[in-house]
């Protein structure tokens, strides 16, 4: 969705000039920034299983399980993306917003379920998970930018 909103429909900011990405750029954009996805939900996953023991979970013998509740709570972000047709910047962060915020509570209301914990202790490890979900997100960030600099930014046309 973000390739074909970004190469074909273009944005525009103040309604003066519509902005689109070459469709080679749009493309590796968006390949991109699946793989940092896929990449962050696997890496949440990672740190449920192990923060697990410290917020009293029972030890888990199926590592899976951690990224299946990332995998859970992230789903709400990746159907989210069909927003992006619609490219209106302020329509569509409210939807990623609320995506976000509902992903949230589906993380918290899946660990005590997948962890076996009581919903009081959810709530202490729900916030460290997403405190490492903003990590993990403020790094695709620094990478982005890292990637950029290396002459693998965008390629804006008008359009």
């Amino acid at each position: 969705c973000a390739y074909i909103s970004t190469a074909h429909f273009g944005w525009t900011v103040s309604g003066e000039r519509v902005i689109k990405l070459t469709e080679v750029s749009a493309i590796q954009l968006s390949i991109l920034t699946y793989l940092a996805m896929l990449v962050g939900v696997f890496a949440l996953g990672f740190a449920i299983n192990w923060m697990a023991r410290t917020y009293g979970a029972h030890e888990e013998t199926v590592p899976s399980n951690g990224i299946a509740l990332a995998s859970y709570s992230c789903t709400p972000l990746f159907l989210a993306g069909f927003a992006l047709l619609y490219p209106v910047p302020w329509f569509n962060a409210l939807v990623f917003l609320a995506a976000a915020c509902y992903g949230a509570w589906l993380m918290y209301d899946g660990l005590p379920i997948v962890m076996g914990i009581p919903k009081g202790q959810a709530v202490m490890y729900a916030g460290a998970l997403l405190t490492v979900a903003l990590v993990i997100l403020v790094s695709t960030r620094v990478g982005s930018v890292i990637l950029w600099n290396y002459g693998m930014g965008p390629i804006f046309v008008e359009g």
